[in-house]
């Protein structure tokens, strides 16, 4: 999408302002589950991930699937306190964070997550590439663009491009876009539900996420009239 037009107030009447863009949908590389695990013992650190036994069961339940232990992270844990004292036999409620970087495995590891009946899976994190390169990559673009068409308008108007004023870039626009294949419960759903619904069948069905990217270029260049011969 392009706009282009000349100023004519007496302060900007020697500029032409293009503005190019540039859009496209980026699809996750990631995606990060957070899980609760309704434990009967109160382990804590990172030895609830070998120690705390529904959350062992869980963790090697998902090593199944190809979730290794160095991509589950313990981000809480709450111990139900009884008679004032935090025991070693306390009940606790571990928060887990699993990465899952094989978006084609998220369905296997949704399914182990939801037949674990302590488990509960809480939100889904997505997470893409690094952007930066990409998103520096589409300005480029965007200049290279903007200078032919600023050429292009200079010749129509019968003026000299002399170069470029201003540069800017505001800030890209994010859109979410509806992905395909399995979606997970709301967070609060009933997680017998969720269970009821997940079979085999389910089991590595393809599941991507996808978002839209719109970057702008606003590029003033500088004109002036063509030199006498």
């Amino acid at each position: 999408m392009t706009h282009a037009h000349a100023h004519d107030d007496a302060h900007d009447r020697d500029l032409i302002q293009v503005v190019m863009t540039h859009e496209t949908e980026i699809e996750a590389d990631h995606a990060d589950l957070y899980v609760t695990v309704q434990g009967s013992s109160l382990v804590t650190g990172a030895a609830a991930l070998g120690k705390a036994r529904e959350v062992a069961q869980l963790v090697a339940g998902l090593a199944t699937v190809g979730v290794n232990e160095a991509d589950i992270g313990v981000e809480s844990i709450s111990a139900l306190v009884e008679s004032g004292l935090i025991l070693k036999t306390s009940s606790a409620t571990y928060t887990l964070k699993v990465r899952c970087t094989k978006l084609e495995s998220l369905a296997d590891v949704l399914g182990v997550i939801t037949s674990q009946k302590n488990a509960d899976l809480g939100r889904i994190e997505w997470g893409y590439p690094d952007s930066d390169g990409i998103r520096t990559a589409w300005l480029v673009d965007c200049a290279a663009r903007a200078t032919v068409r600023a050429k292009a308008l200079a010749d129509a108007l019968g003026v000299k491009l002399l170069g470029v004023h201003r540069f800017a870039e505001p800030e890209a626009t994010v859109t979410p876009v509806a992905f395909g294949g399995y979606e997970p419960p709301r967070a609060g759903a009933p997680m017998a539900a969720m269970r009821s619904r997940v079979s085999s069948a389910d089991l590595g069905l393809s599941v991507t996420h996808k978002k839209k990217v719109v970057v702008r270029a606003v590029v003033d260049f500088r004109v002036g009239p063509f030199a006498a011969v």
